[in-house]
């Protein structure tokens, strides 16, 4: 049986609503998620990587506070190596 990761609530073509209400995406719903998950596994930080075709991404990731690091795994395709703090 598998446990379930995160859960997905679609409306009007946007997922869930964030804390003032306002809708919002599936990458962002997603990458909410991930980062919950990633805390309650008792994780401090969050490390990612997009690559230079991934713009919307890297904007993404960028307003949710990520901040650029330098490269952490040596992906040689990756334009964008970002790092946020979960606590």
């Amino acid at each position: 049986m598998a446990a379930p990761v995160f859960e997905l609530r679609f409306t009007d073509g946007h997922v869930d609503r964030g804390p003032g209400g306002e809708m919002i995406g599936v990458a962002r719903c997603l990458l909410h998620a991930l980062e919950d998950r990633a805390r309650r596994l008792g994780y401090t930080i969050a490390r990612l990587d997009t690559g230079p075709r991934q713009g919307g991404a890297q904007h993404l990731y960028q307003s949710e506070g990520y901040v650029e690091v330098p490269n952490f795994n040596g992906n040689p395709i990756a334009s964008f190596f970002g790092e946020k703090r979960l606590v």
